[in-house]
């Protein structure tokens, strides 16, 4: 009688307000609406409710756990494979595409390094710059260097000419040399001349070539290349091949221009022609004639 007594006085308690007022040490945590109902009561009055253990676990299970702190080492761990050249450290050692080639010692395999425009070989391919010349003249953009070069010249009569197949504006009158100044690039070069007589006297072609300041090539010193007759097709370009063209021969009578004292002359070039005698007062010289002068700048 006394437990059934109790037992209403419990149940008449729990929905009674006033009663866990009077009995703080009984804290209830929710009705049957609560959602951790039905084990809502907190009986061991630890102030946490009966879903856990009387020593403060929970009661999820270990496997649950276990599960995550898997799951947890999947997303974090990496893996060591054989080292690859990819840019990675494949094999976890601290060092990045180890054993595979790096041409140009920059620290970058090959296999992702890029070509620069350096003079390196950078991506190992057995080229070096590639892809940095713009004027496809052989030489890497970076690498080029550029000259101040001058031409001094003139011929008896008339003359016209090329740099690099592009015409010179020539002048006229063989006591007035004409000086041209161009900027010029590393790699292969040409001047061409076309003389031809008018006067049936005496004809012949003189000049100098100034490569930054300095005379660097002579009518007269075996540099230029000569061809009468006519010229071949391709002559004005570079790459023409002129070794079957004949040296020009030195006038061996200069009488006829007197104390003329023009630049070339001074710089030390001789008048020029193509009788094999240099005879340049010969009737046989009152033609025109083709010179070619072929010089690389570094």
């Amino acid at each position: 009688m006394r437990n059934l007594l109790f037992m209403f006085t419990f149940l008449a308690a729990s929905a009674n307000p006033k009663w866990e007022a009077a009995h703080p040490d009984r804290p209830r945590r929710g009705g049957p609406d609560s959602p951790d109902y039905p084990d809502s009561w907190d009986d061991d009055s630890d102030d946490d409710s009966d879903d856990d253990s009387d020593d403060g676990s929970d009661h999820r299970s270990h496997e649950d756990d276990e599960g995550e702190d898997e799951a947890g080492d999947d997303d974090s761990r990496e893996e060591s494979s054989p080292e690859v050249c990819d840019g990675k450290d494949n094999d976890l050692d601290g060092d990045i595409d180890e054993g595979f080639e790096d041409s140009d010692g920059d620290g970058h395999a090959d296999c992702v390094d890029v070509e620069e425009c350096d003079g390196d070989d950078n991506d190992g391919d057995g080229l070096v710059d590639e892809g940095f010349d713009e004027d496809h003249n052989g030489i890497a953009d970076c690498m080029q260097s550029y000259y101040d070069v001058s031409l001094h010249i003139t011929v008896d009569d008339i003359w016209d000419g090329t740099i690099d197949g592009d015409p010179i504006e020539a002048g006229g009158g063989w006591s007035h040399v004409d000086t041209f100044e161009w900027e010029l690039s590393s790699g292969v070069h040409v001047i061409t001349v076309h003389g031809e007589d008018l006067g049936e006297a005496i004809t012949a072609f003189i000049a100098s070539v100034e490569i930054d300041g300095e005379p660097t090539f002579l009518t007269g010193d075996g540099s230029w290349a000569m061809r009468v007759g006519g010229p071949e097709l391709g002559w004005l370009s570079p790459d023409f091949a002129d070794d079957h063209w004949a040296s020009p021969v030195s006038c061996a009578d200069t009488s006829p221009w007197g104390d003329w004292s023009g630049l070339p002359l001074e710089q030390g070039a001789e008048w020029v022609w193509f009788d094999s005698a240099g005879d340049c007062r010969s009737p046989t010289s009152w033609r025109e004639a083709w010179f070619r002068l072929v010089f690389e700048l570094p």
